[in-house]
């Protein structure tokens, strides 16, 4: 049976990368990994790499400048294997697409409490 293996990458919507990057390094002792752009924010922890992005979280009430948990990716070790659990289990999916050598799954977001949810494996 196919499953999840680890977390990979946590995206959360800030609505000032420069004040979230500050929040991190002063509240958690997460220190960017380069210096923060316009575009993002990168931060590491045990392996699992946490992006601050621009913006808001899909799927956030109220206006569209909540902060929030953007997308989740996970790791699988299978994941044609798991998108057939999910066929079987209803859950709404794209297909399976290649992207930097390895296959990845999109999970509807609604499947997902409103977060986009990525898995992939490393068999593209």
């Amino acid at each position: 049976m196919a499953k999840i293996t680890a977390v990979s990458r946590v995206e959360i919507a800030a609505l000032d990368l420069e004040q979230a990057a500050i929040a991190w390094r002063q509240n958690f002792d997460l220190t960017p990994l380069a210096a923060a752009t316009r575009d993002e924010v990168r931060l590491t922890l045990g392996g699992v790499e946490i992006r601050l992005l621009p913006g808001s979280a899909p799927g956030a009430a109220g206006p569209a400048s909540e902060p929030g948990m953007r997308a989740l990716w996970l790791e699988a070790d299978d994941v044609a294997a798991l998108a057939q659990r999910l066929d079987a289990a209803g859950v709404a999916r794209q297909p399976i697409r290649i992207e930097q050598g390895r296959r990845v799954l999109e999970i509807d977001p609604v499947a997902a409490g409103n977060v986009a949810l990525f898995i992939f494996d490393q068999k593209g």
